[in-house]
């Protein structure tokens, strides 16, 4: 059973980076979690073109991966 913290934790990294955490210790873990940042940053480098952007099944593929939207901004009263 998960501890609340680990839940926590899964629960805010989309990506799943969170859930693999806690098993970075095993050598294939590892090298899949760089792996993953490896990719992630060559999505920041190099963005998708306006082909790619419509791919629906490029976007569910690397859609959790790519640079992170900016948040709008919030109201304020």
């Amino acid at each position: 059973m998960a501890t609340r913290e680990a839940h926590a934790a899964v629960q805010s990294a989309p990506d799943g980076r969170a859930t693999f955490a806690g098993f970075a210790r095993l050598p294939n873990v590892k090298v899949f979690l760089e792996q993953v940042d490896a990719f992630q940053g060559f999505l920041g480098t190099t963005p998708l073109s306006k082909a790619q952007m419509r791919d629906l099944d490029l976007l569910l593929v690397v859609g959790g991966y790519g640079p992170k939207p900016a948040q709008p901004p919030t109201p304020t009263q």
